[in-house]
């Protein structure tokens, strides 16, 4: 009693809660075997397997419940007994839900998942709804959707592998077969393939007025920036760019093709990075429905490498307005002249591939990403490619690249149709140019390329010249320089 008054505090009723707790396994094992032409039998064993947990507890009375459900994945591939990838992923799903209120929330970082080499479903089938205490009601969780993995020549995975180095053996370019290469794969071109290739880049894009330029980026040993082949400036030494489809509509053939001729290259150029970029303002690439990179062998048509890519895994959160495709890089280890592909398809920004923006993410990733031997792992252990300072080039030349980047960054940092770009703080810096500026190219070039590159430069400029006015005078048509556009992996 309070001041002659009584309180009466409700009774507490408790109410009926069920409870639920559900585990479910799946596995799933598919074996392809084919005899080879020695009369060796063959065999690609691909594994998924997969735990999922769900938790419910739900009130009948009021309709309140809470819902979890985790789910653990593990894939692999093995060949021949040998274990060529090994991914693993997790995704969590909660579900709450009171008189006044719901909440609802997924994490997931679950690998893709594609079909083998005659195609296939490409995973578990989808998850079965939770049940409620009838039987009945419940919560439906999201379950293990499966993908449609399609032909093994045409499904790449979408993601690194999430165990470091289980990614062994790399590929090898080989004359007489077509590889399906993923992101993260390593492929190594032997010297004796040939001294010239065919880079073929196509996509499509959801709108029509989505314009996107393709580039190839020439990039030191240490990741100091030299050149770019691009449609502006289309020859380089060593690298020539014959053109772009800029419009993104999917009527159209949006391909590039860039000729790159492996001894002209020279010798501080240590990487050929491929970037597509979007020139629209306040556009990304998840209006990019599909994009394809192809090594490709000149006279012959034959297609060395497929890669079908995804959206682009940003270095920092999107919205990405370009993607770092693949880069050729030197490797010494396996011989004179031989070279490695990865494929990256990594988040860059800048509307250009010779945007500083752009410029300074293609450094960061080739020094911290690209060289990282736990994601991009390289036969017989590749060189370190982080120099302080001075380093060498394959042909012992010896490279100053110590000047200061800030004070170049304060001086040509451009404008861009987004507002004052900031200018670098050190954490990505690199040589920088103004877009399309042949002047500032120039000017930046000796930081970079010797005298005999930048001769050689403007020897190719003054025959691009040329070769331009006798087109101009052409009336004729036809394939650009007599190779037809490849329209498919295989």
């Amino acid at each position: 009693a309070h001041h002659g008054s009584a309180r009466y505090r409700r009774p507490w009723t408790a109410r009926p809660v069920w409870q639920k707790r559900e585990i479910v396994l799946q596995e799933r094992i598919v074996v392809y075997t084919t005899v080879d032409e020695d009369g060796n039998q063959q065999e690609l064993v691909e594994t998924e397997k997969s735990q999922t947990e769900v938790l419910h507890m739900e009130c009948k009375d009021t309709g309140e419940f809470a819902h979890r459900e985790k789910t653990d994945y593990e894939q692999t591939e093995t060949f021949n007994q040998e274990v060529v990838m090994a991914q693993r992923g997790n995704e969590e799903y909660v579900h709450l839900k009171s008189a006044e209120d719901e909440f609802e929330h997924m994490e997931s970082n679950m690998p893709p998942r594609g079909g083998g080499p005659g195609g296939g479903d490409g995973g578990p089938e989808e998850g079965q709804p939770g049940e409620g205490p009838d039987g009945g009601g419940g919560e439906e969780g999201p379950g293990m959707a499966g993908e449609d993995g399609g032909p093994g020549a045409a499904g790449p995975e979408d993601g690194r592998p999430s165990v470091p180095g289980m990614k062994l053996a790399p590929l090898v370019l080989d004359p007489d077969t077509t590889i399906t290469a993923n992101k993260a794969d390593v492929v190594v071109m032997p010297p004796e393939l040939g001294v010239e290739l065919l880079v073929n880049l196509t996509w499509e894009a959801a709108a029509a007025d989505l314009e996107l330029a393709s580039s190839c980026l020439l990039f030191g040993r240490g990741g100091e920036y030299a050149a770019a082949a691009d449609p502006e400036n289309p020859r380089r030494p060593g690298v020539r760019h014959l053109g772009s489809g800029m419009t993104g509509d999917s009527k159209i053939e949006n391909d590039d093709m860039i000729v790159i001729n492996f001894p002209d290259i020279p010798d501080e150029i240590y990487h050929l990075v491929f970037t597509l970029n979007i020139y629209n303002i306040g556009r990304d690439f998840s209006e990019v429905n599909d994009a394809v990179i192809r090594l490709v062998a000149p006279g012959s048509g034959h297609v060395y490498l497929g890669s079908r890519l995804g959206p682009p895994a940003p270095p920092r959160p999107p919205p990405t307005r370009g993607t770092l495709l693949a880069a050729f890089s030197r490797h010494p280890p396996a011989g004179p002249g031989a070279w490695v592909f990865k494929v990256a398809h990594l988040g860059v920004r800048g509307k250009t591939g010779t945007h500083p923006d752009c410029l300074a993410d293609v450094k960061m990733l080739l020094t911290e990403v690209l060289a990282n031997e736990d994601i991009f792992p390289t036969p017989r252990g590749d060189p370190d490619i982080k120099d302080e300072g001075k380093n060498k080039s394959p042909s012992g030349e010896e490279n100053d690249y110590s000047k200061d980047d800030e004070q170049r960054n304060e001086e040509h940092y451009p404008n861009d149709d987004e507002g004052e770009l900031p200018k670098s703080n050190g954490t990505h810096p690199g040589p920088i140019i103004i877009e399309n500026d042949e002047a500032a190219e120039r000017q930046q070039a000796p930081d970079s390329l010797n005298s005999v590159t930048r001769e050689r430069l403007k020897q190719e400029e003054e025959e691009q010249n040329v070769s331009d006015m006798t087109a101009n005078n052409d009336s004729g048509s036809g394939p650009r320089s007599g190779w037809e556009p490849c329209n498919s992996i295989d």
